[in-house]
């Protein structure tokens, strides 16, 4: 019995034993799934850490390289900053010298122009005197030449086509009644403009002077007398002084009793038109003055009996020789004969404003060549 009871009493203590045994295990078990946790949390938290620190070393390196770029960046902005200052320096002092040379330039510019101003007044003066001289010089011209009312006063079946180049004339026509005749010419001297004027000057002072005192020899004698006055008056047998200059001319003589024309051309031809038809009369084939045509016979005289409705052209060179129409060709003495035969069936005073018409149809938009003259008249 004694013995039953310290079995019990030992199994009791062996539960109760048994039971700390289990209370301490429960609590192990509790420390120890604490322990676990608190390693799970401290596991979790050290990869949570981790992770962290990946994440800020990838942005501490991405920053870092932000930086980097941003520094090279920045360098490069710094060496492009000072070319761009350097350049713009540079620009600064060149634009400087070009300015100064500007400025200088500008002052050289604005002297030239002052002394162009002062040396364009001057010739400025200068022309207003010369165009004044000519000017003056035209009127002397015009009051020397016949009219072609005083013309037509003794011939009143004519007319008179005047047109000179410039201002004053080479080109003039002639006309002298004396007794029973009349002179009347179509002289086409040397040149035009001034030269030519005064060539003509000398020409119409000469004739004047012949005509005048010889005027029943003939207008050959008068060509002949007018040649060796120019010859000495412009010193051509001085071989030295080189003067060729000289005169083409025509020169008629109407005999108002008999109706009777004589005329002696100087490498000038007469137009005659009678009966629908075409007469020319050349001349003789050398001009007034020169010494080119040393060996050359006297100017001789022609006569014509004029018809009634006859039509007598005296010309100069300036109308044939003139360019135009639709090739820029010289008009021709062939197509002259050929406009006054078509126009002959015209009134011999209305031929002046054909002969303008028709002329200047011709040029057209080219430059008048030479001085025009052209004398008509009827019988």
């Amino acid at each position: 019995m004694s013995k039953i009871k310290n079995n019990v009493h030992s199994y009791e203590e062996l539960l109760v034993e048994n039971k700390n045994l289990l209370n301490k295990l429960e609590i192990k078990n509790i420390m120890l799934n604490e322990v676990i946790q608190t390693g799970n949390h401290l596991v979790n938290a050290t990869w949570r850490q981790r992770a962290k620190d990946k994440e800020l070393e990838l942005k501490h390196l991405t920053v870092i390289k932000e930086i980097n770029e941003t520094k090279a960046k920045l360098e490069m902005s710094e060496m492009m900053l000072n070319e761009a200052t350097e350049t713009s320096t540079n620009l600064v002092n060149a634009t400087w010298r070009e300015r100064k040379k500007l400025e200088q330039k500008i002052t050289e510019l604005h002297t030239t122009l002052t002394d162009l101003d002062e040396k364009n007044s001057f010739i400025e003066k200068q022309q207003k005197k010369i165009s004044d001289s000519i000017s003056y010089a035209k009127k002397i011209q015009t009051a020397m030449n016949p009219s072609e009312e005083q013309i037509q006063f003794a011939l009143p079946r004519s007319f008179v086509f005047y047109q000179p180049k410039d201002v004053v004339s080479g080109d003039f026509p002639y006309f002298l009644e004396i007794g029973d005749y009349i002179y009347l010419g179509a002289i086409d001297c040397t040149g035009h403009g001034v030269p030519g004027a005064m060539l003509a000057m000398i020409g119409k002072l000469i004739l004047n002077d012949v005509i005048t005192k010889m005027y029943e020899n003939g207008p050959g004698f008068v060509l002949d007398m007018l040649h060796a006055s120019v010859v000495a008056n412009l010193k051509q047998d001085i071989p030295e002084l080189n003067t060729n200059s000289g005169m083409d001319m025509i020169l008629i003589c109407l005999n108002k009793k008999n109706n009777e024309l004589t005329f002696s051309g100087a490498h000038r031809p007469l137009i005659l038109i009678r009966n629908n038809e075409i007469i020319e009369y050349k001349g003789s084939p050398f001009p007034i003055g020169g010494l080119q045509y040393r060996k050359r016979t006297p100017f001789t005289d022609e006569v014509i009996e004029l018809q009634k409705g006859d039509r007598v052209y005296i010309y100069s060179d300036g109308y044939s020789d003139q360019t135009g129409g639709p090739k820029g060709q010289k008009y021709s003495s062939g197509r002259i004969k050929e406009m006054l035969l078509a126009k002959s069936k015209i009134r011999i005073e209305d031929m002046r404003q054909v002969i303008h018409d028709d002329f200047n149809d011709w040029k057209g938009d080219e430059n008048q060549v030479d001085d025009i003259l052209m004398i008509g008249i009827e019988r």
